[in-house]
């Protein structure tokens, strides 16, 4: 249970216990919010659905999303994309991305990609720079900020799919913060482990019909209610509405077989845990889940990079990403999935004799593969230079991850404004990212301004002028 939650993991057994279920869902059991979800803006909304890979220990942008073909910096191979950046140069990965690039094609069909070259913020440490990039607050203030799941599961709250379930973090044993709700009074999204067996805990136990399983609630609500009624306050509401959301999936079923891997095909990969992940995270989506985040660790690479990354991208990440979009591709649904991690990495590690990179948080990039979009234009934004080594004085078109955050949110329908507020640990009111970043919107020519949300979905979607 995450550190914010107000019940004793005694407590929530018992209360699971009590409504039959074979074990307590987490996430669900969380204090009622304070503010209602919101409905999504359909004039806004591009997407049904948005997938989160976040890259723990942070991911090699050279060696990935933006190589340096004919520089020292280069360490491997290119695949040129057959389309163009914002400069008319060819779009290259590298070929551990192979997969990648043959599902995306000449990025005109239902998979297409664009790569943010010129990501950046001011932290070469792990810990603060996922505060950062979980929430998309490029400063220290980032600390107090919830998770970007988190924020999901609150505004998501009133379309939150056929399942109930706004917003959902398959969670990794080396997680970055993703599920963080900073001390607010926001419930985390629901959170599981994939590699466990979650449909366990939202099934209705061997020997446990619909009727006994409701006999059941309506006993514990029977026992709770002179309780509740003379505490009106948002812990003892969170209790019953927990209670209530606990009964209803485990007896309605449908999201034990949204979480049942039993029987389906899961997307290639050499890694079983990423595996179940990736599989899982296309199941939800396919079941009408609109947010679904996950960690891939593995990517703070100070040496032996060429075998690590053989194997982490090569062998894991590549053939799984593409599975995954392959799959969501022919489902019909409309999907981004956005891959990054905390910061970059060095450009020029691996011409010293060392097999390696290390921190770099002066550029960075993130991959957008945009599924089912005819609007989404397949691009790369932003410029390091010819060896990578431009930070954010000399980047061309830097971005800062508060105009990723705020571009995650609009693909969803919801706009920054008033309404989209959420609150903070200390009472405030705020927008869940900066809000410079995510609104402001000009144009100019000189290319050293950063680029802010609104500029970033004309650079994204053809039919925004």
């Amino acid at each position: 249970m995450k550190k914010d939650t107000m019940f004793s993991r005694r407590e929530v057994l018992a209360l699971g216990g009590a409504l039959g279920l074979s074990a307590t869902v987490p996430g669900l059991l969380r204090p009622a919010r304070a503010v209602a979800g919101l409905v999504p803006d359909p004039a806004e909304r591009r997407y049904d659905a948005v997938v989160q890979v976040f890259l723990i220990g942070a991911s090699s942008q050279l060696d990935t999303f933006d190589p340096k073909p004919g520089s020292s910096s280069n360490a491997f191979p290119t695949i040129d994309l057959g389309f163009g950046d914002q400069d008319r140069k060819a779009v290259r990965v590298t070929t551990f991305l192979r997969r990648i690039a043959d599902v995306v094609g000449d990025g005109k069909g239902a998979v297409r990609f664009a790569s943010l070259r010129s990501m950046h913020h001011a932290t070469g440490a792990h810990a603060p720079a996922q505060d950062m990039m979980a929430s998309f607050w490029s400063s220290p203030v980032g600390a107090a900020y919830p998770a970007l799941p988190v924020v999901m599961n609150r505004y998501l709250e009133g379309a939150p799919g056929p399942l109930g379930l706004p917003s959902v973090v398959l969670s990794d044993p080396l997680g970055y913060g993703a599920n963080d709700a900073r001390g607010s009074i926001l419930q985390p999204a629901l959170e599981v482990v994939a590699e466990t067996d979650p449909a366990a805990a939202m099934r209705l136990p061997v020997g446990v019909d619909v009727a006994r399983a409701t006999r059941r609630r309506d006993l514990l609500s029977l026992v709770s209610r002179a309780f509740t009624a003379s505490r009106p306050d948002v812990a003892t509401k969170g209790w019953a509405d927990g209670a209530e959301q606990a009964h209803a999936m485990a007896v309605k079923g449908a999201a034990a077989k949204a979480f049942d891997l039993t029987g389906k095909a899961l997307v290639a990969g050499s890694d079983a845990r990423l595996q179940r992940r990736l599989t899982l995270a296309r199941e939800l989506v396919l079941a009408g889940v609109p947010y679904v985040a996950l960690g891939a660790p593995g990517h703070d690479m100070h040496t032996d990079l060429k075998a690590r990354l053989t194997g982490r991208w090569q062998q894991e990440l590549d053939p799984g990403i593409a599975g995954l979009c392959s799959d969501l591709a022919a489902s019909g649904k409309r999907v981004l999935v956005v891959v990054g991690g905390e910061f970059g990495r060095t450009p020029t590690s691996v011409s010293g004799g060392r097999d390696g990179r290390d921190h770099w948080a002066g550029a960075f990039s993130w991959g957008l593969l945009s599924i089912n979009q005819p609007d989404f234009v397949s691009t790369a934004i932003g410029d390091t230079g010819p060896d990578g080594t431009w930070t954010e004085k000399k980047l061309v078109d830097p971005i800062s991850p508060s105009a990723v955050g705020g571009l995650l949110y609009r693909v969803l329908g919801f706009p920054m404004k008033s309404e989209t507020r959420v609150p903070l640990a200390d009472g405030r009111l705020a927008l869940p990212v900066d809000g410079y970043q995510a609104t402001t919107d000009f144009e100019v020519t000189d290319r050293s301004t950063p680029i802010t949300t609104p500029r970033l979905m004309r650079r994204l979607f053809q039919s925004i002028v």
